[in-house]
């Protein structure tokens, strides 16, 4: 009976050993200061205009097209679609038949969109994933040039400017 009685009271007494060790302990707090950024990226899905008449081109809307964009924007930060520069150029054999593309009449979710700064943008905060918007304008040719002829596969470059 009594080693039975020992065994308890010698764990009790290596308890109360362990707990004594750890009574001089504190915690502490550390400030932690900086700056964590926004990011966005952005992507534009083909379009195929089709087959199209050059007359098309020269008219004030354009050929009817519409732009996927997938935008990913960090959550909850703020960012500005607007129109960038959006020229397209195919060399041909002669400077007269340089394919020169802009985008007119654009809109994003109802809202016109401009150059940049010039107030016509969209407006939005990020989600923190991929968000598909669609830009519905018009394809024209740019001023200063006749549009070439024949089949044409070109990029549109700096359509958009993405302010984040």
């Amino acid at each position: 009976m009594t080693k039975r009685f020992t065994t308890p009271l010698l764990a009790a007494a290596t308890l109360a050993a362990a707990v004594s060790a750890h009574a001089g302990e504190d915690t502490t707090s550390v400030s932690i200061g900086g700056s964590i950024g926004a990011s966005c990226t952005a992507s534009a899905q083909q379009v195929e205009l089709g087959s199209v008449q050059s007359a098309e081109l020269f008219t004030p809307s354009g050929v009817p097209a519409d732009i996927t964009l997938t935008v990913n924007c960090s959550m909850d930060a703020p960012y500005a679609i607007a129109l960038g520069n959006a020229w397209a150029y195919q060399s041909q054999v002669t400077p007269e038949s340089t394919l020169e593309l802009e985008m007119v009449d654009a809109t994003l979710g109802g809202i016109p969109l401009g150059p940049t700064g010039s107030g016509m943008q969209y407006t939005s905060a990020g989600m923190g994933g991929d968000e598909t918007l669609t830009v519905t304008g018009g394809i024209v040719r740019g001023s200063g040039r006749r549009a070439a002829l024949g089949p044409v596969t070109t990029t549109l470059s700096n359509v958009f400017t993405i302010s984040y």
